[in-house]
């Protein structure tokens, strides 16, 4: 999934009550905008941004780790923030790696 699904995914699951309208009026975003970013239309930055943003006020503050990469990219130079994603996507991998090896283990003992 993109980041632009897993945002209207987690937006449409918080406010699964409300009407076309009033999420417009939450948002500030026109409603035809919206009925087509719902069907799958790219979105603008200002659009994401707008949506993140009302999720963030109702869900409460972002993540603790959305706050730390936020403040990295806007205080660090590139190079370090790149250390910083690599470091982390070395980390996914190894959890990645141990689950597919558990997978495997687990065939073996059904087989």
């Amino acid at each position: 999934m993109t980041m632009q699904e897993n945002l209207i995914k987690e937006f449409r699951d918080t406010f699964t009550r409300m009407t076309l309208n009033e999420l417009t009026n939450l948002c500030d975003i026109e409603r035809t905008r919206l009925f087509r970013i719902f069907n799958g239309y790219e979105m603008k930055i200002s659009e994401y941004e707008k949506i993140k943003a009302c999720l963030t006020t109702e869900l409460g503050n972002e993540s603790s780790l959305e706050r730390v990469a936020s403040d990295c990219v806007n205080s660090f130079k590139e190079r370090e923030c790149l250390k910083i994603s690599d470091q982390l996507r070395r980390k996914m991998r190894w959890l990645e790696l141990i689950h597919s090896s558990r997978k495997i283990s687990e065939i073996n003992r059904a087989a």
